[in-house]
């Protein structure tokens, strides 16, 4: 009922949000736009954090994200209320009950109509945490693989698979060796 005041829902649509909320597979909430805190949210969003509805229903979205994360959040949602965007998408970080870092694909929406006052807004959560410690797996493989390169005493060079010049790829030190500059054998 209260679902299908706020909404205007009628009672097979009211059932049908439930059912998409409690069962997506992302984590879903709806927080009070004035304050970050969490009024309502779904098993896989307390999954995701580590908390239980109860312990989140006391928190707010600032309490469990990263310092580092807060500041462009809060200029997006403060751009959402103001109208200047209508919805918005980032890769934040929270802090996971047991205080590691949990990566996450953030959306959110507003739950208020044009010329309303900002109540309500639906936030859903994708974790990405595996995908973040690739990417940084990757960086990092990538700075030793240039490490290596830069001090080899070799030069490394990469061209199309049919062997036709210029070179796609040569190593820094091809200018200590031949007097030339990577970009005069890749251009």
């Amino acid at each position: 009922a209260e679902l299908q005041q706020a909404y205007g829902l009628n009672q097979e649509s009211e059932k049908l949000y439930r059912a998409i909320f409690e069962q997506a597979g992302v984590g879903v909430a709806q927080l009070e736009t004035a304050t970050g805190q969490f009024s309502r949210i779904n098993d896989k969003y307390c999954q995701i954090v580590g908390y239980s509805r109860e312990e989140m229903e006391r928190l707010s979205f600032q309490a469990i994200t990263h310092p580092d994360d807060l500041a462009e959040d809060l200029e997006n949602m403060r751009q959402l209320i103001d109208g200047g965007i209508t919805d918005f998408s980032m890769e934040k970080r929270y802090y996971h009950k047991d205080g590691s870092i949990v990566w996450v694909n953030l959306t959110v929406s507003p739950l208020w109509k044009e010329g309303e006052k900002p109540d309500f807004h639906l936030a859903i959560v994708e974790e990405i945490t595996q995908r973040k410690k690739g990417e940084q797996t990757f960086l990092e493989t990538y700075e030793q693989l240039q490490t290596l390169l830069a001090v080899s005493p070799v030069v490394i060079y990469q061209c199309e698979a049919d062997g036709a010049y210029p070179a796609t790829y040569i190593s820094a030190n091809v200018a200590g060796q031949m007097g030339y500059s990577p970009e005069q054998f890749t251009g």
